[in-house]
């Protein structure tokens, strides 16, 4: 069904284009921009005729998820702007800022809930809650609705190769689930019990609206802190270069994230020391062409000439792998290089630690150069702790 919609709005030329991402997050906000309302009118006068809070409070909770729906269309068509001179890197942060503002507003929301269900628990409505089977019938209704609409946001989140915007919105859908059964709960019950159970629930829906609104809030700021890539992604990066045999290791990875369409790297390529220069410089290009191609991504290699034919320096380069590995075997080392002399032995390079390190990195130098010196007193080692930029 879903691959059937997006047919009807997309050419077949354009599905694996980066214009069916916006295409596809337009298709998907204006579908809910259109049941939302239908369902924000039909819970709106379900809630006035029962004088029920918590269907009133589910109401607007659906006229928040409208406006949150056009916040996304207007994400989805400024972050498919060009480049330019202010921008650079594009507009493609901004569906990331599109969400940002939907769980502002859904937290916004949340807190009236709160507010006009604490109101009826203190002030509870003298006249109570009438319930008819065509409000029954509208909430079962609505509860339908919002499983449909989960399922085709998670649908479209996948079609377009994986969105945090729409996957936040599929599971505000099915969250919306839950408190429209809550609504349709208070008003089938509300008529049996002298309390103000209505209040208590619409409390319970309030809960549910805010929490749902500080875990939009958090997955839609932490791409714009900037988050790791995805091991995969990492993967595929190093599989590209490595497929190509002169290149004989692949470190300082770093990615920048600039929206779904826009990623940079960078890397290390290391090439044999002994190899041909221009050479070696066209296998580099032709590593970064390649990524470009299939994995879209604009990549910048920097070459790192290792030697690799030396039996002293492979020796060497053994010993401080073997101690690098006895601090933490998740340890990695790069860049490796050797100044022999009778009395000192330079030992230069650079280890790469993860973040769930316990020591500061001058422990981590101190213990592998006491270690270094066990094997060799000779041994000066120059050590550069560096941090990973893709997680671990």
């Amino acid at each position: 069904m879903i691959q059937k919609l997006i047919s009807i709005f997309i050419r077949d030329t354009e599905l694996h284009s980066k214009k069916s991402r916006q295409k596809i997050g337009l298709l998907s906000g204006w579908i809910n921009v259109s049941l939302n309302l239908l369902l924000f009118i039909g819970k709106l006068l379900v809630g006035i005729i029962s004088g029920s809070v918590a269907v009133t409070a589910d109401a607007f909770n659906n006229l928040t998820d409208m406006g949150s729906a056009l916040v996304t269309i207007l994400g989805f068509k400024l972050s498919a702007k060009p480049a330019d001179k202010k921008h650079p890197f594009g507009y493609g942060r901004i569906e990331y800022i599109a969400g940002v503002v939907v769980s502002v507003l859904i937290l916004v929301v949340g807190f009236e809930f709160i507010k006009s269900s604490f109101d009826q628990i203190l002030n509870p409505a003298e006249s109570g809650i009438e319930f008819s089977i065509p409000m029954f019938i509208v909430l079962v209704l609505a509860i339908g609705v919002k499983l449909f609409m989960g399922y085709l946001n998670k649908g479209f989140g996948k079609a377009m190769g994986g969105s945090e915007t729409l996957d936040a919105t599929a599971f505000d859908s099915i969250s919306d689930v839950a408190t429209t059964s809550v609504a349709l709960l208070s008003l089938m019950l509300s008529q049996f019990v002298s309390f103000p159970l209505d209040g208590y629930l619409g409390v319970v829906i309030a809960v549910v609206v805010l929490v749902g609104g500080v875990r939009v809030l958090l997955d839609t700021i932490s791409p714009l802190l900037g988050t790791p890539p995805s091991e995969e992604l990492v993967r595929r990066i190093k599989e590209l270069v490595l497929d190509h045999e002169e290149i004989v290791g692949v470190h300082d990875l770093i990615v920048h994230n600039y929206g779904p369409n826009k990623i940079l790297a960078s890397l290390h390529a290391e090439v044999p020391a002994n190899s041909n220069i221009i050479f070696a410089h066209e296998i580099i290009d032709q590593a970064e062409r390649e990524i470009s191609e299939k994995l879209g991504i604009t990549v910048l290699i920097h070459l790192d000439p290792i030697v690799i034919d030396d039996k002293r320096v492979n020796e060497m380069r053994e010993i401080a792998q073997e101690c690098i590995s006895q601090v933490d075997p998740r340890f990695t080392m790069h860049d490796f290089r050797m100044l022999d002399g009778k009395k000192q032995i330079n030992l230069i390079f650079d280890v790469e630690v993860p973040y769930e390190r316990c020591q500061t990195k001058a422990q981590i130098r101190a213990e592998i150069e006491e270690l270094l010196r066990q094997r060799d007193a000779r041994f000066h080692p120059i050590i550069t702790i560096d941090q990973s930029y893709i997680g671990d």
